[in-house]
């Protein structure tokens, strides 16, 4: 499958990203100012995120709660700040229950936790939902 870098790909290797071989990064793509970012960010949430909510159904697959999760709390982070965070950072960040949350950080950790099927889903829909439809109305600072 072919799919062109997105914007916060190219945050993160500009800002973070380091050559293996040959030229780095940020010599070779534009930089990327704060705002770039959090423009980056929206443009995520208002796109596939948004398609994604109105597809309740595939919330059931965990691995979209996992990912859904720390999309929505490092997206928050970075509409605030600007800038990126990492996802175990972002753990510390996510809106979820309680037990959700140290479930996603056994996860994180290797350990082979099962969360609750429909009630994760739930949760992190949800969140998705509050996340997409506050990044409709977002300005830059």
């Amino acid at each position: 499958m072919d799919r062109p870098l997105s914007a916060i790909g190219r945050a993160e290797l500009v800002r973070h990203g380091f050559a293996v071989l040959g030229r780095s990064p940020a010599d070779v793509l534009p930089g990327m100012t704060d705002d770039d970012v959090r423009r980056a960010a929206r443009s995520e949430l208002t796109g596939y995120w948004t398609l994604a909510v109105r597809r309740p159904w595939w919330w059931l697959d965990p691995s979209l709660v996992d990912l859904g999760l720390l999309t929505m709390a490092r997206a928050r982070y970075t509409w605030r700040t600007g800038q990126l965070l990492t996802k175990t950072a972002a753990v510390d960040l996510v809106g979820a229950p309680a037990p959700l949350v140290a479930d996603l950080r056994a996860r994180r950790d290797g350990e082979q936790v099962r969360s609750p099927r429909v009630s994760s889903a739930w949760a992190a829909w949800s969140d998705a939902r509050r996340t997409t439809r506050a990044a409709q109305e977002w300005r830059l600072p």
